[in-house]
């Protein structure tokens, strides 16, 4: 293949990633649904968000409002069973969370 070829070559639109624009939307959305509160129930403030998603699957659609300490805790901890309990939450929570934002979008 030519560099020609190549350079015209049309690049698979990804369509678990959205615009700067429609993620911030949702953040507001999600900050708005969990009255800025932590989404896994601990009551601390929204300080940043989760993807239940990650690696090669990562999904914006999959986000959760959390805070700093139950972040670090998900991705951290070396308690296995607080761990994988977060990690099963903020799953569910992904996926109501974007439910939520798709019916209210009607």
């Amino acid at each position: 293949m030519t560099k020609q070829e190549q350079t015209r070559k049309v690049r698979r639109v990804n369509t678990k990633k959205m615009s700067l624009v429609e993620l911030n939307l949702y953040k507001d959305y999600i900050n708005e649904i969990a009255d800025g509160k932590c989404q896994c129930g601990c009551n601390r403030e929204i300080s940043t968000y989760h993807h239940s998603c990650r690696g090669s699957n990562k999904d914006d659609k999959s986000l959760g409002g959390i805070n700093y300490i139950c972040h670090d805790t998900l991705h951290f901890s070396t308690d296995s069973h607080e761990r994988e309990a977060l990690t099963i939450l903020f799953k569910g929570i992904g996926r109501e969370n974007w439910r939520l934002y798709t019916e209210s979008m009607l």
